[in-house]
């Protein structure tokens, strides 16, 4: 029972990456937490929404707050 248990956690692992909170000021991530299939539709949605790139604007990393990781499965 203990094998199969750990199979389902592998495989439970392997089939929802994860979703890690770095915080800036601290210099490390904070939160990890599971994805979702609800939570991957919604992202995106929001990649979608996307209509164009501004070559003009560069990307720099904000001095405080967070970044958020979220892995996608391929489609």
């Amino acid at each position: 029972m203990l094998k199969t248990l750990l199979l389902a956690g592998a495989i439970l692992h392997a089939t929802c990456p994860k979703i890690e909170v770095f915080d800036i000021d601290l210099g490390k991530v904070t939160k990890t937490t599971s994805s979702s299939k609800q939570i991957q539709e919604e992202v995106l949605v929001w990649l979608k929404s996307i209509n164009g790139i501004d070559d003009k604007v560069k990307f720099e990393p904000p001095p405080h707050g967070m970044v958020i990781k979220m892995p996608l499965s391929p489609p």
